[in-house]
């Protein structure tokens, strides 16, 4: 005979007759909860079934566990603070405990949770249960201490388990330039525009940023950009001609880079592969191709050159092949949380950057050697 197929599927409303028989089995209970004197009813059943099937997935996953087909058990990856999230299993199905089935569950639970992007990930189980910590170290599970709980006499302390393979390991760091790596410089030029040209700096900047992306794509002239914009503003040919010296006069003198974030990126190197995603136009990539910017990284990733830009998946996809590295061991760094966002949905890790002391900080809590 082959190897058992252990998988994972949704729940249903249908599989409270599971629950209503794991939740009232005394050898069960006492490997969980412990609490065996109070007996659980068809009704609360019902409405946890139920709420769990209409829940917000982004916060909480559960998945019974089948063998061949059929349900053997029961896991469950549930929001705590911090940004962590515990599991929990059970295989309640007699004749299936003991046999690795659990094992290759939160095995198959982990590999979901690395396309996620989520890392810290933890567990609780009674310190005696020496069959389940020995099945949740070949998960990658490690010991970390003991939760006391002094007022469940049934649970009175559990064992803390952390997951600590692969999936929490970073091998490439990836920077975005503007706001990060280098100055903002966009107020200034707004303000001075806005002046020179007696109209709203907020007006300018909104026109602006509803027309940008063309010329990150290398697909507009500066020259072109500008003077689009002017029309839009009701203004003529020479308001564009300034606005368009004045934006490249303002990244030279403005757009400059931040000795502190350079500091933490020479620390990086050698320990990590690193590299660059930048959403951003042809004299821009020059200039700090002429800086000697891009000497620090290993890979660069520049809007004009490749014809992608965030939030397109490809931009990621081409740093992760030239630093080849998969998405799930790296991270991602920008100011803007949109751009995070966008980065954890595809499976990295990423930071939202204020300061380059808040960035320490969280690399280290990371793990990242800074």
């Amino acid at each position: 005979m082959g190897r058992d197929v252990i998988g994972l599927r949704k729940l249903k409303q249908a599989d409270e007759k599971y629950f209503a028989r794991w939740w009232r089995d005394p050898s069960l209970i006492k490997l969980t909860s412990g609490n065996t004197e109070e007996r659980i009813s068809d009704s609360e059943i019902e409405k946890w079934v139920k709420r769990v099937v209409e829940a917000d997935k982004a916060k909480d996953l559960h998945f019974m566990i089948t063998r061949n087909g059929s349900t053997i058990g029961h896991v469950t990856l549930g929001s705590r603070r911090g940004g962590w999230y515990e599991t929990q299993i059970v295989i309640g199905e007699k004749g299936n405990q003991g046999r690795g089935y659990g094992t290759r569950a939160i095995q198959s639970l982990v590999r979901k949770v690395k396309k996620l992007g989520l890392s810290k990930i933890y567990l609780e189980v009674r310190p005696e249960n020496a069959r389940a910590i020995r099945a949740y170290e070949k998960c990658g599970f490690r010991p970390v201490g003991i939760k006391k709980y002094p007022r469940n006499r049934f649970l009175p302390q559990a064992l803390k388990m952390v997951l600590q393979n692969e999936l929490s390991k970073i091998d490439g760091i990836i920077f975005d330039l503007g706001g990060v790596v280098l100055e903002s410089f966009e107020f200034d030029f707004y303000k001075d525009a806005g002046k020179k040209l007696a109209i709203s700096p907020d007006r300018l900047a909104k026109v602006s940023e509803d027309v940008w992306s063309l010329v990150e794509l290398d697909q507009e002239t500066n020259g072109a950009l500008w003077r689009r914009v002017a029309g839009k503003l009701g203004l003529g040919a020479p308001a564009g001609k300034l606005l368009a010296s004045l934006w490249l006069k303002h990244y030279r003198l403005g757009a400059k880079i931040k000795p502190d974030t350079l500091a933490v990126v020479k620390k990086l190197q050698g320990h990590y592969v690193l590299g660059v995603i930048s959403n951003t136009q042809k004299e821009h990539s020059a200039i700090n191709r002429q800086r000697g910017l891009f000497r620090y990284f290993d890979v660069v990733i520049l809007s004009n050159e490749v014809g992608f830009r965030k939030p397109q998946q490809e931009v990621f996809e081409l740093a992760s092949a030239g630093m080849e590295i998969p998405f799930s061991r790296l991270l991602f760094i920008d100011d803007n949380m949109r751009w995070v966002r966008v980065a954890r949905k595809y499976g990295l890790k990423a930071l939202l950057f204020k300061s380059p002391a808040q960035l320490k900080r969280d690399l280290k809590k990371l793990g990242v050697r800074v």
